[in-house]
């Protein structure tokens, strides 16, 4: 098998010379090397998609402002029932969100920025559906997978779930991450 010699193409967003594969190609039937491929490279590419995810107090504005609407929309309360009879005040629900962002899903420990899709992975749970949702004492900011599997199910049915998935861990030697809202005691660290 003999390699012909590489055709390099220079990006003019980093000054670098790089193989025509690291260019994507607008049109994958332009398989010949340089032809239709972009101006930049992937990196390149990648640093401005990046760039413009990083202005997140915008971001995180939108994210509570939308989870704001669509709980109130979901128990027929306005939003500003939500803020005044049950503490949903949006600045401390920011703070809230963006700590646990940077702490992990307060159910499975899993980190969100290891999940892969940003702000889309942190939800608000009601903890008990049958409670009023006082956001101080009945909501906690979790995974979307944490969320979606605990579902409606009652604080007693989701304990027992929890336990059952820190014993798998356990016996598949999974790390079991610290939890925000977890005692040492209850997990054999005191």
């Amino acid at each position: 098998m003999s390699m012909g010699p590489v055709q390099m193409k220079l990006c003019p967003g980093c000054g670098g010379s790089f193989d025509v594969r690291f260019f994507r190609r607008d049109n994958p039937a332009y398989a010949s090397a340089g032809c239709g491929t972009r101006s930049i490279c992937r990196g390149c590419e990648q640093t401005a998609r990046d760039a413009r995810k990083k202005p997140t107090v915008g971001r995180w504005a939108v994210k509570i402002g939308d989870t704001i609407r669509r709980h109130a929309e979901k128990l027929k309360l306005s939003r500003q029932a939500l803020e005044e009879q049950f503490g949903w005040a949006f600045d401390r629900m920011l703070h809230e969100a963006q700590h646990a962002y940077a702490n992990g899903c307060s159910y499975c420990g899993a980190a969100f920025r290891d999940m892969g899709h940003g702000l889309s992975d942190i939800t608000l749970d009601i903890l008990n559906p049958a409670m009023p949702p006082y956001y101080t004492t009945n909501c906690r900011w979790v995974c979307g997978t944490c969320n979606r599997e605990k579902s409606q199910s009652s604080p007693d049915d989701w304990g027992a779930k929890r336990a059952a998935w820190d014993t798998w861990r356990r016996r598949t030697k999974k790390p079991i991450q610290r939890r925000l809202f977890d005692d040492d005691d209850d997990r054999g660290m005191a």
